[in-house]
């Protein structure tokens, strides 16, 4: 980034603000993040993103031109990678589970987030206060269009498949959540990046770089890059000498800022494109246009539960499997996971609903089913029994009381980490439910001990000794902090039993056949990675890539 930060040219849109008032959905998770907006920008809830961000603290002297960053505070600062760890572009951690970036950086498919990364040629082993992301979501800004000669709505978020931990030397950047906050049209910002710092070399910049710029006039970016921009765009240049260049795409640009009392140090634009030669005036993403749009895609994409009102414990911390249900004469297992659903095995199922009823361990009354949905995608002839799940829709709604609750399931949920079933021992002399951790066996193993293949989408243990664990549709589970309240969540259900191993279906490879049936919710997110062409203009992408506009 010296004394050339962006990319050549990448653009962002015109988003307009529809009335936030608006908060009727068709569907209910819908509903939810539509009122949760509705609440935040209508009810005086204005706040910061994240608010463990702190102020900017600036070790380092002022500068006028690119320089080395190393001694500033960019504890927010993402670096972005390709499947062979090829340096993409940057990006700014703004929550323990996503990044902000350009939409443009997608046609580079970044598979990998570094935060704490100053130096790129220090290997992780040696600087081991940086840490590695994996990336799981690339969700762009769904009116962002790369066939666009405006370029417009050039932002996305990273979702990480992983929640990060904060450090002195990881912490997110600040994003004001507030529609009656404006920054000023001609304040002084910092734009930061690994960029090229010079166009006479192809070489990027091992250290971290950043140049000061003061926001212009849109007339100005017109004179020097014959381009009309938009109120969601903003035009900046550095007046002594020095630009962002290729190589700064989706990096930052921030600046000190007073907000509720307090300096903090906040996102103000993304680096989008410029000129070729790195020498002029830049175009960049205003983020403030985006903040209902970043506010629903960070709650609609963060882990929360299905249904709130569930659990697992009964007066204290007894456990209690208050969740479960018996169906064709106690020979299958069912889980509720709503006051209308229960989650079982698609299994032994009959295809005449009329045949099938639910009872509830702790009551005697039978619940009578309204439609059975067995997966699309599930073949009672396979040996590996793939996909073997089915959702029950109840003919009318359980009530939620001390002994009968559905269990806790969560949407976006992080990757496991341990496994516990809650079990009966079969010595009748020990009461009550048993907390077994149980260990998760290779995929490859477990189909040479069973001699069945196993899919992706299965996971599997040894079968405890000693303890009654063989129904199928038996939960599988894990705890877990979630919304601050350790909670017990389900994980799997039991597909087959072979030579001592439990295969389950991994209840979290169906998320979005749970959100369809049960919140009308798809999870289907398409991330395009696409390219651009222009003869004039470029995205501030590596050298090597694609960039012309």
């Amino acid at each position: 980034m010296a004394r050339t930060l962006r990319e050549t040219i990448p653009f962002r849109l015109t988003y307009q603000h529809q009335s936030f008032g608006r908060c009727s959905r068709e569907r209910m998770s819908v509903f939810l993040i539509a009122l949760f907006a509705c609440l935040l920008f209508h009810q005086d809830l204005a706040y910061l993103l994240d608010r463990t961000c702190e102020g900017h603290v600036e070790l380092g002297p002022k500068i006028t031109a690119g320089i080395d960053a190393r001694y500033y505070d960019t504890a927010w600062m993402a670096s972005l990678y390709d499947g062979k760890r090829e340096f993409v572009g940057g990006g700014s951690l703004i929550s323990k589970r996503f990044v902000l970036t350009a939409a443009h950086s997608g046609a580079k498919n970044p598979q990998f987030v570094r935060l704490g990364e100053k130096d790129r040629s220090c290997q992780i082993s040696i600087c081991t206060a940086v840490k590695e992301y994996t990336v799981q979501r690339f969700i762009r800004h769904p009116r962002f269009d790369e066939h666009s000669s405006k370029m417009l709505n050039d932002i996305a978020l990273i979702r990480l498949t992983d929640s990060v931990e904060y450090t002195d030397n990881i912490r997110p950047i600040c994003i004001i959540v507030d529609d009656s906050v404006h920054f000023p049209e001609d304040m002084f910002v910092r734009a930061y990046g690994w960029g090229l710092t010079t166009t006479t070399t192809t070489e990027l910049s091992d250290v971290i770089k950043t140049i000061r710029l003061r926001q212009t006039r849109p007339s100005e970016c017109y004179d020097s890059l014959h381009v009309n921009l938009t109120d969601s765009q903003f035009c900046a240049g550095a007046f002594l000498g020095g630009d962002t260049c290729n190589g700064d795409s989706g990096g930052p640009l921030a600046a000190d800022f007073e907000y509720q009392g307090k300096t903090s140090y906040v996102q103000i634009g993304i680096v989008s494109y410029g000129s070729t030669k790195c020498n002029t005036k830049g175009v960049y993403t205003r983020v403030e246009n985006y903040q209902k749009w970043i506010v629903d895609t960070v709650q609609m994409y963060e882990e929360r539960l299905v249904y709130p009102d569930c659990g697992s414990e009964w007066h204290g911390d007894i456990a209690v499997r208050l969740w479960e249900m018996t169906l064709l004469q106690r020979t299958i297992i069912g889980t509720l996971i709503s006051d209308r659903f229960v989650l079982t095995v698609a299994s032994d199922l009959p295809t005449d609903v009329t045949k099938i009823t639910v009872r509830s361990r702790y009551h005697t009354d039978e619940i009578r089913v309204l439609k059975i949905d067995k997966h699309p995608k599930f073949s009672p002839s396979s040996k590996s029994k793939e996909n073997n799940i089915a959702l029950l829709e109840l003919a009318q709604p359980v009530l939620i009381q001390d002994l009968v609750k559905p269990i806790c399931l969560t949407v976006n949920s992080t990757p496991l980490k341990t496994l516990t079933a809650l079990l009966y021992a079969d010595n009748r002399r020990i009461l009550g439910l048993q907390r077994q951790q149980l260990a998760r066996i290779d995929n490859s193993v477990c189909s040479t001990k069973t001699g069945l293949p196993v899919e992706p989408n299965q996971l599997c243990v040894e079968k405890p000794s000693g303890y009654r664990y063989d129904l199928p549709g038996s939960v599988l589970g894990t705890y877990k902090e979630v919304n601050g309240v350790k909670r017990y969540l389900l994980v799997g259900i039991i597909s087959h039993i072979k030579n001592g191993v439990i295969v389950f279906t991994n209840v979290q490879s169906f998320e979005d056949f749970i959100k369809e049936k049960v919140v009308g919710e798809s999870m289907a997110v398409t991330s395009t990675y696409n390219q651009w062409t222009s003869p004039k203009l470029t995205y501030r992408n590596p050298p090597g890539s694609k960039n012309n506009i």
